[in-house]
């Protein structure tokens, strides 16, 4: 008996040293109470991190379906330490993909403006052009019937410009 007290004393000395990284995270969600003592030794951001492992594997995994997201359910075996790791990465490349994507649409915008102004450049030759015709046509008009022209008022002179 005298044993017994010994080993379970011990035993439970381990256990209240153990790192609570090395705990293995449980498949079945009523089970989860049963890692609580382990989370609440982590720092702030490990728990952190642990919430946002949690909630996108096993919530998103049961729930993903409504929103049109896969999730992939907490695999066998996970332990807190390896989620939080993967966390940490998942966090690391989803900032990489939005500076990538802000990047692209920066970018984007910039290619954009440089067609525009080129198609206002454009844009603006052919009206000019146009009314440049306008004045020729009515010349070669005038020349036809043998009227005479009166020049033009300060107003069209506006538009030719």
């Amino acid at each position: 008996m005298r044993f017994s007290n010994s080993a379970f004393i011990a035993l439970f000395i381990l256990a209240g040293c153990s790192n609570p990284k090395d705990t293995t995270i449980p498949t079945n969600l009523d089970s989860l109470d049963s890692i609580s003592v382990s989370l609440k030794k982590l720092t702030p951001e490990e728990q952190q991190l642990f919430a946002g492992y949690f909630m996108r594997h096993a919530i998103g995994a049961k729930m993903g379906g409504l929103f049109g997201l896969k999730a992939a359910p907490i695999p066998e075996g996970m332990t807190i330490g390896k989620a939080v790791d993967e966390q940490r990465g998942y966090l690391a490349d989803e900032t990489v993909k939005e500076s990538d994507e802000k990047a692209l649409k920066e970018k984007v915008l910039k290619e954009r403006e440089q067609v525009m102004v080129a198609m206002r450049s454009a844009v603006t030759v052919t009206l000019k052009v146009l009314a440049v015709s306008r004045q020729i046509g009515k010349l070669r008009s005038s020349l036809l019937t043998g009227t005479t022209l009166t020049r033009p008022s300060p107003e069209s002179k506006a538009r030719l410009t």
